[in-house]
């Protein structure tokens, strides 16, 4: 993982910290989920805290969770476990070698087409990815080669009037793309 692209990333917007393990932290802004070690997370708590004024990540005991500020989340904050759950449903896709209108790049898989934000996809960009078929809005969970969740990006979020003919659009796009995958 591109930890110093996801620490860019991140340190834009306010966020949600989840010690989950010993030496394994969540970070999320609510569209990226970045899973970081202790001295990734050691670095982006620096980073973060020198670029945001008055942002303090404290040290958090395993089971904690925290946002930007500091404060302790007794029961706010994202559903990381419920999240993760929901990852039984998921299978396997592919996400685009293009890039269109500058910053979206299209993931697919068995009749399922959408976009995430460029910025997000390149922190994971050499990883395996899979989605939910079923949810036309899902986010696409990136694994290491033996399996292991190290982050979750969500799709970008369109006006309703942008919606019905860029899905209609990538739906044409599928159809090519699958087409060219099979031959």
């Amino acid at each position: 993982m591109k930890i110093k692209k996801a620490i860019k990333e991140l340190k834009k917007g306010n966020l949600h910290c989840w010690r989950e393990g010993k030496k394994t932290y969540w970070v999320t802004d609510k569209f990226l989920l970045v899973k970081m070690n202790q001295k990734q997370f050691n670095l982006f708590k620096s980073k973060y805290s020198s670029l945001k004024r008055n942002a303090y990540i404290p040290d958090l005991e395993v089971g904690e969770k925290c946002s930007t500020y500091g404060m302790m989340l007794d029961d706010g904050g994202p559903d990381f476990e419920n999240l993760f759950e929901s990852l039984d449903k998921f299978r396997p896709a592919k996400v685009s070698d293009f890039v269109f209108d500058n910053d979206k790049r299209v993931y697919y898989s068995e009749g399922f087409v959408s976009v995430i934000s460029e910025d997000y996809y390149q922190v994971f960009e050499e990883y395996e990815c899979e989605v939910n078929n079923d949810d036309k809005f899902s986010p696409v969970a990136f694994y290491k080669g033996n399996g292991e969740l190290v982050g979750i990006v969500a799709p970008i979020e369109l006006k309703t009037n942008e919606k019905e003919s860029l899905y209609s659009g990538l739906d044409a796009l599928l159809n090519s793309l699958e087409g060219d995958t099979r031959g």
